[in-house]
């Protein structure tokens, strides 16, 4: 049960990824950058099964965490990204049927 958070991002990734490629337009930048937050989601909940708790201060501690920072980094800058660009109205309006929330 103190993983329920890996199952849970690990399966909003894999929501955000199949709902990007399922209304994928190649014009669209959001599209693909919804799918790029979908995968990284999915590496950072698998980074966060596989993460050894035996590590002290070693050259494979640190790269682990260099290589977990990244991945939430490009994660908080594509979700900032997106969410400036409306991607919450957006999928808001398809979601709850139509214009209603749309301005």
């Amino acid at each position: 049960m103190k993983n329920i958070g890996y199952y849970v991002g690990l399966l909003g990734g894999v929501w955000l990824l199949l709902t990007a490629l399922q209304g994928s337009s190649s014009n669209d930048w959001r599209y693909r950058a919804q799918a790029l937050l979908g995968a990284v989601g999915i590496s950072l909940g698998g980074l966060a099964f596989w993460e050894p708790t035996h590590f002290r201060a070693t050259r494979e501690a640190r790269i682990f965490s260099s290589v977990q920072s990244l991945l939430v980094g490009i994660f908080i800058g594509v979700f900032v990204s997106l969410c400036m660009a409306g991607w919450f109205r957006d999928i808001l309006g398809k979601q709850l049927g139509g214009s209603e929330h749309r301005r």
